[in-house]
């Protein structure tokens, strides 16, 4: 994922590995550390996107866009978990 330099294609990138996932349901066939990334990397993304942000992508890079590119691994952290109504760390 780092080697993706634009916003909306890391964006796209983690939609896509999501959608895999879920559609495979492979989240059982992974190590604990992979299920650790996929939930607190993966996940916690996307749902912002869905939830905060009504699926918007562009709405969503206008305020988020620098945390995805330059601290995507901490977004869970510092940015949101992607749940509840609102971003919250």
């Amino acid at each position: 994922m780092k080697d993706l330099k634009v916003p909306i294609e890391k964006l796209n990138y983690i939609f896509e590995l999501h959608k895999v996932v879920v559609d495979e349901s492979r989240v059982s066939c992974f190590t604990n550390a992979a299920r650790v990334f996929y939930n607190q990397r993966i996940v916690c993304i996307v749902n912002c996107v869905e939830n905060h942000f009504n699926g918007n992508k562009q709405s969503f890079l206008h305020v988020h866009s620098e945390a995805l590119m330059k601290k995507h691994s901490k977004f869970y952290k510092s940015f949101c978990k992607g749940k509840g109504s609102s971003c919250s760390p």
